[in-house]
């Protein structure tokens, strides 16, 4: 028998780390067993006169993942070795229909602002520059998160959001966009300075 003459092909082309795909060897019936690496395969289907050997791969590294593949025939020869790639990403959670929301665009001095990020009911966590956020409901298959921020120096706050799913895998971080913080002005320190004193915040 010759290898070159199987049909060895993957289910998919490139797949992510930790997702699983399938080998499918397809040879003459004159091949009794099948070898990835150095795991026998003896069991196949029968399909248009020939046998097909299904294997399942999940690679455990991401990038270029080569699988050294040979045939044992009904007679215990071994034919020499023929290696198959497959590119596997990394696997990222996929943060498509997630919205994030400021409760306002702008805020002054002390005061404070909301973020409100929406996910699917598949993200058991979100994190905003690390930090848990809570998750305020869950209706209709979307899940509602927030974060309370109170600032004291004016300028401009973005935090990056990480969503975590069911298989603690993450998400590439997503960006809150800008929340400005105003200055405040000369009468509103007057204010803010006889409500401390007179102990109103």
């Amino acid at each position: 028998i010759d290898i070159k003459d199987a049909g060895i092909e993957f289910e998919n082309d490139e797949i992510k780390l930790n997702e699983t795909t399938t080998l499918n060897i397809e040879t003459s019936t004159k091949v009794a067993a099948v070898y990835v690496g150095d795991t026998r395969y003896t069991d196949f289907d029968l399909k248009d006169g020939k046998r097909v050997f299904t294997v399942e791969i999940t690679p455990e590294k991401t990038g270029k993942n080569d699988f050294v593949i040979k045939l044992e025939s009904i007679t215990g020869d071994i034919t020499e070795t023929i290696t198959k790639s497959i590119t596997v990403n990394e696997y990222v959670v996929d943060s498509k229909g997630v919205t994030v929301k400021w409760s306002a665009g702008t805020i002054k001095q002390y005061e404070s602002a909301t973020l409100t990020v929406k996910t699917g009911e598949n993200i058991v966590k979100v994190e905003a520059d690390g930090k848990a956020m809570k998750l305020v409901k869950t209706e209709n298959g979307e899940k509602t998160w927030e974060i309370t921020y109170t600032e004291d120096k004016p300028g401009t706050k973005e935090v990056n959001i990480k969503l975590t799913d069911e298989n603690e895998m993450k998400s590439e971080n997503i960006k809150s966009g800008k929340l400005t913080i105003r200055k405040l002005t000369f009468w509103e320190r007057i204010v803010r300075f006889f409500k401390k004193l007179f102990g109103l915040i």
